[in-house]
């Protein structure tokens, strides 16, 4: 798409062009300075059309400035509302070759699998132990999954087992986190493990829309964006708006240094993922829960219960939508 083309999306799909960014300057603004005369024209004639904007969607020179200086990308593209497809990959290790056994990972995947199976996911995909090695995981992610998903779905990957932090100079500033297959070794997780920036790379490879990422181990340098989406939670037919832009994220167990905590064989992290699932988590009850919901319901939660041993993290990777669950009771 052109630039032009897709400033007139995002002005269907409710973008205000009359809402300064975060340097003040309108888009007609940023339009002019890059004489973009026909986006211009466009622009004029939207703030002049007398519409009410009380559900109109804030997104404006943030995003068609970077339309106009670099070109539409994916976190511009509007998708349909909604989701065609739900598919999940679920990876659960207790029985590791080189690392410490774990006692309910597996069992903690099981769980998650039937809750989404109960959500009326299409596809869940499950390893377990063993058959969860570096290329199996590699496989599922990069080629079996690409294959079968497409613009309009929903990819939710959960991984339950160990994980790894690397520090990657003197003074600490740069960190890597690694999720560890049932093959890794200890002693070079770069070579045998799954970096961080490798799954970022698996998730370009997925054309779908909404790629979710609930990992209940523990990493840091994860790379999360600061942003918090383009649209207000208090529009109308916000989870409408939000499921047709672009979003890539992330909920973690915890950060480096930390230890994924099991109680009675069962992790804490991924029980209180399990009840953000049911509804917990959905904070203005919309009946619906989105992935900022999740983190902002887990991370006190699991904090709280283990004694600040543990504190999940969350966040963004990509986009500037927002994935959202229905929520269904019980599973």
């Amino acid at each position: 798409l052109g630039h032009e083309a897709v400033v007139r999306i995002l002005l269907a799909h409710g973008a205000d062009p009359s809402i300064p960014g975060s340097r003040g300057d309108r888009p007609i603004q940023l339009a002019r300075q890059g004489r973009h005369g026909s986006i211009v024209r466009l622009l004029r004639e939207a703030e002049q059309r007398p519409v009410a904007r009380t559900g109109a969607v804030p997104i404006a020179p943030d995003q068609i400035g970077r339309v106009l200086g670099g070109g539409a990308d994916a976190s511009a593209r509007v998708y349909r509302p909604g989701y065609r497809r739900r598919v999940a990959a679920v990876v659960g290790i207790n029985d590791y070759r080189h690392w410490p056994r774990l006692k309910g990972a597996r069992r903690d995947a099981e769980k998650v699998a039937a809750r989404l199976r109960a959500m009326g996911f299409d596809t869940v995909h499950e390893l377990y132990d063993r058959e969860a090695t570096r290329e199996a995981i590699l496989e599922l992610l990069g080629s079996r999954l690409p294959a079968e998903v497409g613009a309009d779905d929903l990819v939710v990957i959960f991984f339950a087992g160990h994980g790894e932090t690397e520090v990657l100079d003197a003074d600490g500033t740069r960190k890597r986190g690694y999720v560890i297959p049932a093959d890794a070794t200890v002693e070079s997780p770069f070579a045998t493990a799954i970096p961080m920036p490798k799954l970022r790379e698996l998730t370009s490879r997925l054309e779908a829309k909404h790629v979710y990422y609930a990992m209940d181990s523990c990493y840091s340098g994860l790379g999360f964006t600061r942003g918090l989406g383009v649209v207000d939670p208090r529009v109308p037919d916000y989870i409408e708006k939000v499921t047709s832009l672009r979003a890539v994220q992330m909920v973690t167990a915890g950060g480096e240094g930390e230890e994924a905590i099991e109680r009675e064989g069962e992790g804490v992290f991924t029980r209180s993922f399990l009840d953000a699932l049911d509804g917990a988590a959905d904070a203005n009850g919309d009946g619906y829960v989105t992935a900022t919901e999740i983190g902002a319901y887990v991370a006190p939660r699991v904090t709280n219960e283990t004694g600040a041993r543990q504190s999940p993290q969350s966040g963004r990777l990509e986009g500037e939508g927002e994935i959202a669950f229905e929520v269904r009771p019980g599973g």
